[in-house]
């Protein structure tokens, strides 16, 4: 892996079977039933996040998804599910959900493995459904909310952990 995390070349080892790498989105995201939109959002000058990638993956998506599936952005859950379906091309349902991580550089696989907790954040039952899937093996609380209640999660937690550093 390209990637230093404590653990993550062992795990991709382990599941190399189920492991796919690919840099054509279109064949990555045509028949997706989960995706997990995971780039970075750098700091601009002002302080604010850029976006741009969250976007480009999105538009990606809108383009090439031929079958229902849910999409987990970073946060703007509301700007990432219109941006989607005003690009969208392909008759199928793209669902946006919120899954906050609370994870910590250098302890991501151990954080994701042992989670505290495991938020999904949904309007709609199917994705819920969906993503109790993709979490049904993990020993965790699961917490089903709203979209924008599983991002005031995320917000909350990241401030009560800046408030036990200080």
């Amino acid at each position: 892996s390209p990637i230093y995390e404590p653990g993550l070349s062992e795990l991709m080892q382990e599941y190399m079977d189920n492991l796919t790498f690919t840099t054509d989105y279109t064949d990555a995201y045509k028949d997706a039933e989960v995706i997990f939109i995971g780039v970075g959002t750098p700091e601009k000058s002002d302080g604010s996040a850029n976006l741009s990638f969250v976007y480009q993956v999105a538009k990606q998506i809108a383009r090439t998804a031929e079958r229902d599936c849910v999409v987990v952005p970073i946060g703007t859950n509301d700007k990432i599910e219109q941006y989607i379906h005003d690009k969208q091309i392909h008759d199928c349902r793209i669902y946006v959900a919120s899954n906050p991580e609370f994870l910590a550089q250098g302890t991501a696989v151990r954080d994701t493995l042992y989670a505290s907790r495991i938020v999904i954040g949904t309007d709609e039952k199917y994705p819920a459904e969906v993503l109790m899937h993709v979490y049904e093996k993990f020993d965790a609380p699961k917490i089903n909310v709203g979209r924008r209640s599983a991002e005031m999660i995320k917000y909350a937690s990241n401030d009560f952990l800046a408030l036990k550093i200080s």
